[in-house]
């Protein structure tokens, strides 16, 4: 191995060779983190828009006559994602007059199938 000279300046083949397996590294890692970071926030998006859908559809289902409760499914598009609600009504249950109701939001999101389920009881009043 010979000295290096005052008037050699410069970095060597390896010292690079290091620096950028380095940055590779570190690199990788960081962009794993903002690919898990953005799935996580596409997930939370999705679930967020689950339970307010949820909460509509108890809404609607509220606002109708004791009558006319009944279990329904539909669909609905939101920010380019297809949610599916199923709305389970069980009449006379727990007890005459009540009505277990089931809302269940389905969707596809970045971790596969999910879905997100309220339940409620109404009751008939009577005048």
């Amino acid at each position: 191995m010979r000295t290096p000279r005052a008037n050699e300046r410069g970095t060597s083949l390896m010292e690079v060779l290091c620096a950028m397996t380095l940055f590779a590294l570190v690199a990788s890692g960081v962009a794993a983190m903002v690919a898990n970071s953005m799935r996580a926030t596409a997930n939370n998006r999705q679930s967020t828009s689950a339970q307010m859908l949820a909460q509509e559809e108890l809404e609607s289902l509220r606002g109708l006559d004791y009558g006319d409760l009944v279990s329904r499914d539909r669909s609905v598009e939101m920010s380019h994602e297809t949610f599916d609600i199923h709305s389970e009504v069980i009449a006379n249950n727990p007890a005459n007059g009540m009505s277990h109701v089931t809302v269940t939001v389905s969707w596809e999101g970045p971790f596969g199938s999910r879905n997100y389920e309220v339940e409620t009881i109404f009751t008939s009043i009577r005048s």
